[in-house]
């Protein structure tokens, strides 16, 4: 059997979902967000002050240049956040690349038989044919350049590292050169509608292939288990900040360390998490289409 990476194994369950051959590194990928997540926990708890000092300052920095730059942004989570989304989304449009190139039936292995061209499909509308064709290149591509989109707000889009001054023209509506900070953009929520279509929504839609033959023919595009398990922990993460403050509903007022250090900081975790199930999914679709 071929695992989800290529390599060949003698053993392994096949994912119902895409067929992917569940070897060592396809649990591996879904191991990867709880071992960092606890591996935070252990480091904040066993090194508190090398924990905010290296991994993740919940304080802002010095200025520089009348620019104040923050401190997590030189942290691990703040790093490994940005190369995760950055290389995710990279692979994810040499992915798409190659299935544009190829043709989506040629990088699926094992097409059901029930999608096979008949006579009746010549009369199918011309968008139809499209995105039977196409489809899972937009689907890929749409998730790469959100993957890129991602890493480009994580650093302002290259402000955190060059320390560039805001410009004065944007600066009334956000302190830095990014769109997430911009009040009336509703960036974070449609982030959140586009993450749930695109890594919960493409699942059920295959699930969905034998009524509707349209979604067979995505298949290289849909993500596996490890990728949506990952987007499934990175939601549940944002549940400790609000079980904390249900305990202790005075703590977000008290400022105690553990509150500013760690709980107020779980949406950087998340985001992290969230970076790694994109570079997961990137990764399998390279697998995917790899040529033979």
């Amino acid at each position: 059997m071929t695992n989800a990476t290529g390599t060949t194994t003698t053993c392994g369950e096949a994912d119902g979902a895409t067929g992917t051959t569940r070897g060592v590194w396809y649990w591996l990928a879904c191991l990867a967000p709880l071992v960092l997540l606890a591996g935070l926990t252990l480091t904040y708890a066993t090194a508190p002050r090398f924990y905010v000092s290296y991994v993740l300052n919940p304080e802002a920095g010095e200025a520089v240049e009348h620019f104040q730059m923050p401190r997590r942004e030189a942290g691990v989570v703040e790093i490994l956040t940005v190369l995760a989304a950055f290389t995710g989304g990279v692979c994810m449009l040499w992915a798409a690349w190659r299935v544009w190139r190829r043709g989506d039936t040629s990088v699926i292995a094992n097409a059901d038989s029930e999608q096979a061209p008949g006579p009746e499909r010549e009369f199918r509308p011309g968008w139809v044919r499209l995105l039977e064709r196409r489809g899972s290149v937009l689907i890929i591509a749409s998730a790469g350049l959100a993957a890129l989109f991602f890493a480009g707000e994580e650093i302002s889009w290259g402000q955190t590292i060059f320390h560039w001054n805001t410009p004065a023209t944007i600066k009334v509506a956000t302190p830095e050169t990014n769109l997430h900070n911009v009040d009336f953009l509703p960036i974070h929520n449609l982030a959140n509608f586009y993450l749930a279509c695109m890594y919960f929504g493409v699942p059920i839609a295959w699930c969905l292939r034998r009524r509707v033959p349209l979604f067979g023919h995505w298949r290289v595009a849909v993500p596996e288990g490890p990728v949506w398990f990952t987007m499934i922990v990175a939601a549940g993460w944002r549940l400790v900040k609000v079980v904390y403050l249900k305990l202790d509903p005075a703590g977000e007022d008290t400022a105690a360390p553990l509150y500013t250090q760690y709980i107020e900081q779980i949406n950087e975790h998340r985001e992290m998490i969230i970076a790694v199930a994109l570079l997961v999914y990137g990764l399998f679709r390279l697998s995917k289409t790899r040529l033979s």
